[in-house]
C-alpha cells in the first residue's frame, strides 16, 4: 500500500465500507418465518447503566459519557481478547505490545500499561498496583461470560477514586441464572490458536451457580517470540438469601506462562536477554451483598481480594568485562502484588426527585518486587476513600447531578474529585449535557517507591531508575457538553460530545541530573508532564429488521509544550483520528455475517521514540446458528487483520491477519 493510501483519513476508510455493508443491509431480506422469534430482545431498551455515577440511571441521564457494548456486538466482533472489544469505544487505543500483551488506553498511550484508565469486572478493580492496568493474559474472565461493557469516556473519580483518570471500564459478567445447563466452546486457527471453554450451571429456588473453565494457547506474532498457554477456573453463586437480601459469590484462578523476548537486546544478536519464559499466577474472591430496605433504597457491602504473581528468573549473557567480573549473571525480575477492598454504599430517594447514593471504602495494597523496589521492598500503600453522589430532577425537563470522593493513601496524602452535570432533556429521545469534572490518578509502586538496578559481584550495585522525590497525584480537569439522542420507531441512537481536558503533572521518567548518582545511566519518575486535549467523539448506532450498525469516531487536538524528549512527547501520543464501524446483516434464517473495519491515526510508538503511520484493520465474521429441543450451536469462521499493511502499537511486531473457526454447543 502506497504512503498516500495508508495517509487517507478515517472518514475517508469508514465511509467506503459503510457504502458497501449498508448497501448489502438495504437488500431485500429473504422470506423467513419465525422472523419475531429471530428477533427476539432485539429491540429491546438497553438496560440501565450502573457505571456512570452510584445510581444506576438511563444513558441519556447519566452525568458523563458512557457507552455500552452488549452481547450482541460482543459475538458480532469476532474478538477472542476483552481488551479487543474496546475498539468499539469512541477515541481508545487498542493493539498489542507483545502477542500476550494487549494494550488498550483512551485518548492518550504513551506506554504499555493502561496506567491512566480504571479496569473493573462486577464493580472489582482489576487495576495491578505493581506497574499499573490490568495484565489481560492473567484475567481470570472468559469473554463468554460477558453480559455486557460499560465504558466511562472520561475522568469519573468522584465515583471510582484515583486512576479513573481518562476512562472506566466496566466488564459485567451475566448473572449465573442465566447459564443453566452445559455449554462448550473450541476455537481453532493460525498462529496456533486453541482455546477451549467448558461452562456448566445450575441452580435451586434461592441459588444459582455458573462454574466456567477454559485454556488459550497461541504462538503469538509471527516474528516475535510472545506465545502464551494459561488455564482460568471461575466460580459464580448468586443467592437469594431472604426476600430482602441478594448475596453474590465469584472465585477465580489463572495459571500458565507467556514466552518472552527483548528483540533490541537478544542474547542471540550478542545482546545480554535470552528468550525466557513468565509465569502467571492471579486469584480473586469477591463477595457482595444488597439488602433491600425500601422501594429506593438499597445497602450494599462489596469486599475482594486479588492475588497477582509475574515470576521471571533467567540468566544474562555475553556481559562485557570490565566491568563485569562474569560473562553470566542470574536475573530476577519478579513481581507480585496482593489487593484488599471493602466498600459499604447507602443509596436512597428522601424525596421526590431526588436520589442519594453516599458511601466509604478501605484498601491495602500489598507490593513485592525487590528488582524494582530495591531498598523499598516490600510495599504497603493504604488507603480511605468517602464519596457522595446526587442526582436531583429539579423539573421535568432538567437533572442535576453532583458528586464528591475524598481519598488519603500513603503516596499522595488527601485528595478531592468533584463532579457536577446538567442534562437539559430538550425533548423526548434528546437530551444536552454541560459538565465539569475533577479527576486524580495516584502514582503506582513503580513509580513512587523505584529503586531499580543490578547487582554485580565484586563491583557493586548498578543503578538504573531511582526515586528523587516522592511523584505527587496527576490531576485532570475537564469541561463537556453532550448531545444524546434517539429517534422512536427506527431504532437509531447517537451520543456525540464534545470535550477539553487539561492534564497536569504527569509523572514522567527524567535523566539524571548532576550531583545524581550516576547522571549518564539513571533517571527518575517526576511530574513535569503536561498537555492540553481538545477531543470530540461520536457513537451511532442503528438496529433495523435485519441487523445492525455500530459507528463510533474521536477526533483529538493535543497541545503540549516541546521536549527533546520522545518519551515525554505527549502531542504524539494521542492520534489526531480513532474509528470503528461494525456492521450486522441476518443473511437467511440462523445465517449472520458481521463486518468490522478499524482507522487508528498516526501516532508514537508504543515503547519506541518512532512515529507509526496510520493503520487500518478490517475483520470479517460468517456464522450459522442452530437449535434442536434442548440444545443450540454455532459454527463460525472469522478472519482478523485481513486488509495490508496492518501494524501493531510495537515497532518490532509484524502485524499479520489470522483466520480461525469457533464451535459452540449449549445443552439445557
Amino acid at each position: 500500500m502506497p504512503p498516500e493510501a495508508r495517509g487517507t483519513s478515517a472518514v475517508h476508510t469508514v465511509a467506503m465500507l459503510a457504502g458497501v455493508l449498508l448497501g448489502a443491509a438495504a437488500a431485500p431480506a429473504p422470506a423467513q418465518t419465525g422472523l419475531a422469534e429471530a428477533e427476539e430482545g432485539f429491540f429491546a431498551e438497553l438496560p440501565l447503566v450502573v457505571t456512570a455515577s452510584p445510581l444506576p440511571q438511563r444513558r441519556e441521564d447519566a452525568p458523563v459519557a458512557v457507552t455500552v457494548i452488549d452481547r450482541e456486538l460482543i459475538e458480532a466482533s469476532g474478538a477472542t481478547e476483552v481488551a479487543e472489544l474496546l475498539r468499539l469505544v469512541p477515541g481508545f487505543i487498542v493493539g498489542y505490545d507483545r502477542g500476550h500483551a494487549p494494550v488498550a488506553a483512551h485518548l492518550v498511550a504513551n506506554d504499555a500499561f493502561s496506567r491512566r484508565m480504571q479496569v473493573m469486572v462486577d464493580g472489582r478493580s482489576v487495576y495491578v498496583p505493581t506497574i499499573g492496568g490490568p495484565v489481560w493474559s492473567a484475567l481470570s474472565l472468559n469473554i463468554d461470560d460477558i453480559e455486557r461493557i460499560e465504558v466511562v469516556r472520561g475522568p469519573n473519580s468522584a465515583t471510582y477514586g484515583s486512576n479513573s483518570f481518562l476512562g472506566v471500564v466496566n466488564i459485567i459478567t451475566r448473572a449465573a441464572a442465566l447459564d443453566g445447563g452445559l455449554y462448550a466452546r473450541v476455537n481453532a486457527g493460525e498462529r496456533g490458536l486453541r482455546e477451549v471453554t467448558v461452562r456448566s450451571g445450575g441452580g435451586t429456588a434461592r441459588m444459582d451457580y455458573r462454574l466456567t473453565a477454559w485454556y488459550q494457547e497461541d504462538r503469538g506474532f509471527r516474528n516475535r517470540f510472545d506465545g502464551r498457554r494459561v488455564g482460568h477456573v471461575v466460580g459464580r453463586a448468586d443467592i437469594q438469601a431472604t426476600g430482602r437480601d441478594r448475596v453474590s459469590v465469584q472465585v477465580g484462578f489463572s495459571q500458565g506462562d507467556v514466552d518472552q523476548d527483548e528483540p533490541q537486546d537478544d542474547a542471540a544478536a550478542g545482546g545480554n536477554t535470552p528468550r525466557h519464559a513468565i509465569v502467571l499466577r492471579s486469584n480473586f474472591q469477591l463477595v457482595e451483598w444488597e439488602r433491600a430496605l425500601g422501594d429506593e433504597e438499597r445497602l450494599l457491602a462489596r469486599f475482594y481480594h486479588n492475588g497477582y504473581d509475574n515470576v521471571e528468573e533467567y540468566t544474562l549473557v555475553n556481559l562485557p568485562s570490565p566491568p563485569f567480573p562474569v560473562t553470566t549473571l542470574p536475573y530476577d525480575q519478579s513481581r507480585s502484588g496482593q489487593r484488599y477492598d471493602l466498600e459499604l454504599r447507602h443509596s436512597l430517594a428522601p424525596a421526590e426527585g431526588l436520589r442519594l447514593a453516599w458511601g466509604a471504602s478501605v484498601r491495602r495494597d500489598q507490593v513485592d518486587s525487590p528488582r524494582f523496589l530495591g531498598r523499598f521492598n516490600p510495599v504497603d500503600i493504604d488507603m480511605q476513600r468517602l464519596f457522595g453522589h446526587a442526582a436531583w430532577e429539579v423539573a421535568a425537563d432538567w437533572l442535576l447531578h453532583g458528586g464528591l470522593m475524598v481519598e488519603n493513601n500513603d503516596i499522595t496524602g488527601t485528595e478531592p474529585a468533584g463532579l457536577l452535570a446538567a442534562n437539559w432533556r430538550l425533548r423526548p429521545g434528546h437530551t444536552l449535557r454541560l459538565s465539569a469534572s475533577t479527576a486524580t490518578r495516584t502514582p503506582v509502586a513503580f513509580e513512587a517507591f523505584t529503586d531499580t538496578g543490578i547487582d554485580i559481584p565484586g563491583v557493586g550495585r548498578q543503578q538504573v531508575f531511582f526515586r528523587k522525590t516522592m511523584p505527587d497525584a496527576e490531576r485532570i480537569t475537564s469541561f463537556e457538553l453532550a448531545w444524546v439522542g434517539a429517534t422512536a420507531g427506527n431504532g437509531l441512537r447517537w451520543d456525540v460530545a464534545v470535550a477539553r481536558h487539561r492534564l497536569r503533572d504527569l509523572v514522567v521518567l527524567e535523566p539524571g541530573e548532576a550531583g545524581d548518582i550516576d547522571p549518564d545511566k539513571e533517571g527518575y519518575f517526576a511530574n513535569s508532564g503536561e498537555v492540553d486535549l481538545d477531543t470530540v467523539q461520536a457513537e451511532l448506532d442503528w438496529r433495523h429488521s435485519r441487523g445492525r450498525v455500530h459507528l463510533a469516531y474521536a477526533h483529538a487536538h493535543a497541545d503540549a509544550p516541546p521536549t527533546t524528549r520522545p518519551d515525554q512527547d505527549f502531542n504524539t501520543a494521542s492520534p489526531r483520528d480513532v474509528a470503528s464501524l461494525l456492521v450486522i446483516h441476518r443473511l437467511a434464517p440462523g445465517w449472520t455475517v458481521s463486518a468490522g473495519a478499524y482507522y487508528l491515526g498516526r501516532m508514537k510508538h508504543i515503547s519506541d521514540s518512532g512515529l507509526r503511520a496510520a493503520t487500518r484493520r478490517y475483520d470479517l465474521r460468517l456464522a450459522y446458528r442452530w437449535k434442536g429441543r434442548d440444545y443450540r450451536g454455532e459454527l463460525a469462521l472469522t478472519g482478523q487483520n485481513l486488509g495490508p499493511g496492518y501494524t501493531e502499537l510495537h515497532p518490532l511486531v509484524e502485524g499479520s491477519h489470522r483466520l480461525y473457526a469457533s464451535l459452540k454447543l449449549e445443552f439445557r
